[in-house]
């Protein structure tokens, strides 16, 4: 493998991060390798594409974390916060990072809610909730005695971070872990005008539920039965397998799914306005409507305003 080959597969890996990140850490491994002059003695002691990049996203997500190494345990349900001394009172609500972990036992239904913020979902051992620029009293992470994890916003945040005068530039971020391979029985996310991606989940839910307002979604890997999408202005994009019935409002935005299974076992039916809707390869456009002869147990039914729906196959 070429140092051009692995910094392609690395960027891939670390996905998760913003663009600026991704930059910065490529740029960093970039300048190793030329500096080393030996790509083969370089990935054997980085090791693989996806090994460094947990390392990676791992350093990221604690960039804000004290430097002094004071912690201090602040309430129940294994929450720690940290504050940097460092920073001027100006910027101490947005350097704040707040951490939370559960054992995958101990959730059955997940729902994340947040605002204007970056959310990054990756897979782990267990669950870890991981603050950047949020302090905990924009944030609330509960697990209740019936093992429903909620993330939410608890007031609506400050756009001050958006300052010149600001200096440092802590955008408000969220890393959330979610142990591989898990069983739910519902999953829940809503984001309002921030980005959500989560592209290598590998999540299995009886009832899973997905909204944007004018934000983005990426969603990888959900095996999921009944289905609701709501999108308003924003992006959503979703990669899966379903075992029931999918319903996709969309209003102004755009609905991308690809489903790992034949485009035979399903059936669908559409009502579309200024919009457009795809169905393999059958599209619709412009004040037009679908009604299915057959409904199938897996089933896709569409209503599509101003926007964009594209349901494509690709059996695995």
């Amino acid at each position: 493998m070429t140092k051009d080959e692995y910094l392609k597969l690395l960027r891939k890996e670390i996905n998760a991060l913003t663009i600026d990140e991704q930059n910065q850490a490529i740029e960093y491994y970039s300048d190793y390798f030329d500096e080393a002059q030996d790509d083969a003695k370089v990935i054997e002691e980085l090791g693989t594409p996806e090994e460094l990049a947990k390392t990676i996203v791992q350093k990221f997500a604690n960039t804000l974390v004290n430097t002094n190494d004071q912690t201090q345990k602040t309430g129940e349900n294994n929450q720690y916060s940290t504050d940097s001394q460092s920073q001027e009172s100006s910027d101490s609500d947005y350097s704040q990072s707040v951490f939370y972990e559960f054992a995958a036992s101990e959730v059955r239904n997940l729902a994340i809610n947040v605002g204007a913020i970056e959310v990054a979902v990756i897979a782990g051992d267990s669950y870890l909730i991981e603050s950047r620029g949020i302090s905990d009293d924009m944030l609330n992470v509960e697990l209740s005695d019936s093992g429903n994890l909620s993330i939410t916003n608890t007031r609506r945040l400050n756009l001050k971070f958006f300052s010149h005068d600001r200096k440092r530039k802590i955008f408000p971020r969220l890393l959330i872990t979610v142990p591989a391979a898990v069983n739910l029985n519902r999953f829940s996310v809503k984001l309002g005008a921030g980005n959500l991606l989560a592209r290598k989940l590998n999540i299995t839910a009886v009832d899973s539920e997905v909204e944007v307002g004018a934000g983005n979604i990426t969603l990888g890997n959900l095996d999921t039965g009944k289905l609701n999408i709501r999108c308003g202005m924003g992006n959503i994009g979703f990669k899966g397998i379903l075992h029931g019935k999918c319903n996709v409002d969309c209003g102004m935005g755009n609905v991308k799914m690809e489903i790992l299974e034949d485009k035979d076992t399903y059936s669908y039916d559409a009502k579309v306005g200024l919009g457009s809707v795809e169905f393999g390869d059958t599209k619709k456009s412009g004040f037009s409507q679908v009604d299915s002869s057959e409904i199938k147990e897996k089933h896709v039914s569409i209503n599509c305003g101003l926007g964009n729906v594209t349901v494509k196959f690709s059996k695995q």
